[in-house]
């Protein structure tokens, strides 16, 4: 008898068992491949977001301004500052807020209602997300106080006499795009001089 050309059903069973696991191997590799490409893009946008909020900080920071009758800092504590800086570089000196409201790090600024002395800050304020992803909390605070490089002021609120006192402001962003899933928190500090306070 001849023999018909072809493959036997034991030789089909094994091919396809090779390409199982073959497939399952490049199925295993783009699951690796997507996760490590999310984690990363997590990372870099955990950066970008910590970045923009260090960016805006800093500079409103680095500006804030005693009035005649009111020192630089209006009102502190571990999630919510209010200081008065020269954030559009004219005169007088705007009213600023940090806040931060669950994961939303807010910022307002308001105007002063006039140019003259004493200013009132009555106006609606302009306000700014700057993140939505900020992981800070009472046990890890957004901003903390020191009167020197070495007095951490603790105090919280901040007295009237603690808020004269202050010469530094460190800032502590904590981001997590994703809280269910790796990558853990990013942290990123900062500490701030004010120049215009004596």
């Amino acid at each position: 008898m001849k023999k018909e050309g072809g493959w036997t059903l034991v030789e089909l069973l094994f091919v396809l068992a090779i390409f199982a696991v073959v497939v399952a191997g490049i199925y295993e590799l783009f699951q690796v491949s997507v996760e490590s490409w999310r984690r990363s893009t997590q990372s870099t946008l955990a950066r970008m977001e910590a970045s923009k909020v260090l960016t805006f900080l800093k500079k409103d920071l680095r500006e804030a301004t005693p009035l005649t009758d009111e020192p630089a800092i209006y009102y502190a504590h571990k999630n919510r500052l209010i200081f008065y800086s020269n954030v559009d570089s004219d005169e007088p000196p705007e009213k600023v807020e940090y806040v931060l409201s669950s994961s939303n790090l807010f910022r307002k600024v308001t105007q002063p209602d006039s140019t003259q002395t004493p200013y009132t800050y009555t106006t609606t304020p302009t306000v700014t997300t700057l993140t939505v992803y900020c992981q800070n909390d009472t046990n890890h605070p957004l901003f903390t106080y020191f009167a020197s490089t070495t007095q951490t002021l603790t105090n919280l609120p901040l007295s009237l006499s603690d808020r004269q006192d202050v010469k530094i402001v460190r800032i502590n962003v904590r981001i997590d795009i994703d809280t269910q899933r790796p990558p853990e928190t990013k942290q990123w500090t900062v500490e701030v001089t004010l120049r215009n306070v004596d």
